[in-house]
């Protein structure tokens, strides 16, 4: 779970750093290891290309674009193997689409873990209503919590 990072010169920074570790490692290892070592080499730099993946990966997940700096985000992201977490991947309709996730059980009712749900700026009219359905319906008070992004969507 990771706070979004929404200015651009800290994330451009991460990335940047990510990057340079990687660099640093390849001159390191092309330094130390004598040519007959290209089994080893080869698998030493996908391994390094996994490690560096991780990090860019998290970045890009935990960045948006300062414009929506005032939504304050948490990303919750659950990494696994397909296999292993095949049998917790569940599916819902989302208009004509099929949606996959893996239901996560956070405890909204304690003090603090749920301060606001913003609707998004393309969500169907009566998206309110429905959001302060499942909040009465779990007794918490929607009361000073709903709120529609006043973002405008470009979809690119």
């Amino acid at each position: 779970m990771g706070r979004v990072n929404y200015k651009e010169d800290t994330i451009r920074a991460w990335q940047r750093e990510c990057v340079d570790r990687a660099i640093l490692t390849l001159r390191e290892v092309e330094r130390q290891l004598p040519k007959q070592l290209d089994a080893q080499k080869a698998k030493f730099l996908f391994e390094l290309s996994y490690q560096l993946a991780v990090p860019i990966f998290w970045n890009s997940l935990t960045t948006k674009h300062s414009a929506y700096e005032n939504e304050r985000e948490y990303r919750l992201i659950l990494l696994g193997a397909l296999q292993e977490l095949g049998p917790y991947i569940q599916t819902r309709l989302k208009g004509d689409h099929i949606v996959p996730y893996v239901a996560v059980n956070l405890d909204v009712h304690k003090a603090g873990n749920l301060t606001g749900v913003r609707v998004g700026p393309t969500a169907s009219a009566g998206a309110e209503l429905g959001v302060e359905v499942l909040l009465r319906t779990n007794d918490i008070s929607p009361d000073g919590r709903l709120s529609r992004s006043s973002i405008p969507y470009r979809a690119t």
